[in-house]
């Protein structure tokens, strides 16, 4: 399902202003990349007419396995040199060619030593998002991970204590964005699936399948920081099967991550309804619109 929000600053309080829904157009997505952009444009066209949503600037997500993102201790060595650090990061993680990649890197000055946090992701799923909006009639000015969305957006609504480890996962029907937080910043960010299709999907508990997924990253969530806590959001987070099975699993309490904690929204409106049917599902939209805040 592809979701489009708006957010307004009004005296300081962020403002739900649009919020909507389309569903996705079948075979459009492989493996969590665009693969016919032209429908995409389609079905994003049809979602801003329907619901009078006239920004022509949009902030994008990509999301899937071959997206990478995670914080590094600089080296001394590399201080002047931090995409030189950058790259030899990515070559040593992704599993495909570094010239094929799209990748950038920002500093994290919220620790005594630098640490880098990079993304990366195959050049052709950028290009795919850009050309496919583009298409539509809209124009992408920031192109962010999945990951680094729900990043953003439980910083934002939960202003976490420095060192406060927490693990955030935002659960669909068959994927799933793990992302480990260590106060305002993300330490490793993935993307894996949960179901191969809608037949597997519905073939297993869904604490089950989020816990095989989960467990082939515990490894490296544990070396960077033991979370306390595990947050969830996205459709599945409203799985009482999951919420009540998961602590046993991973031995971890589970709350739920809230989109709207410090985001308002009008009672009553338009916009209300679609947050009363998809709620936490709206969260990673949310945490790209905060994106285009500079100054949160």
């Amino acid at each position: 399902m592809f979701k489009a929000v708006t957010l307004e600053r009004r005296h300081g309080q962020m403002t739900l202003k649009q919020a909507a829904t389309i569903g996705t157009p079948t075979g459009v997505l492989t493996a969590g990349t665009i693969t016919d952009g032209i429908s995409v444009a389609r079905a994003l066209r049809v979602l801003c007419d329907d619901n009078e949503i006239k920004e022509n600037n949009i902030a994008g997500s990509i999301s899937g396995e071959k997206v990478f993102a995670q914080t590094d201790a600089l080296p001394s060595e590399y201080e002047k040199a931090v995409e030189q650090f950058v790259e030899r990061q990515a070559e040593r993680v992704i599993p495909y060619a570094i010239e094929s990649t799209s990748w950038g890197y920002e500093e994290d000055d919220n620790w005594s030593e630098k640490k880098i946090l990079w993304v990366a992701s195959p050049a052709e799923q950028v290009d795919w998002l850009r050309e496919s909006v583009g298409l539509s009639g809209k124009s992408v000015k920031v192109i962010q991970p999945q990951v680094c969305a729900l990043a953003n957006l439980y910083s934002y609504n939960y202003k976490p204590r420095r060192g406060e480890v927490v693990l955030l996962l935002n659960v669909g029907a068959r994927h799933m964005s793990i992302v480990l937080m260590s106060g305002e910043t993300m330490l490793y960010g993935r993307d894996c699936a949960i179901a191969k299709d809608w037949i597997s999907a519905e073939s297993d508990a869904l604490s089950d399948r989020v816990w095989r997924a989960l467990s082939e990253h515990w490894d490296a969530i544990n070396e960077r920081g033991e979370p306390s806590l595990i947050r969830l959001s996205g459709g599945g987070a409203g799985s009482r099967e999951l919420v009540d099975n998961l602590p046993e699993l991973c031995g971890i309490q589970i709350n739920q991550l809230d989109p709207f904690r410090r985001v308002d929204y009008l009672r009553g409106s338009v916009v209300s309804k679609v947050v009363a049917q998809h709620g936490s599902s709206l969260g990673i939209a949310i945490g790209l619109a905060l994106s285009g805040f500079k100054d949160l």
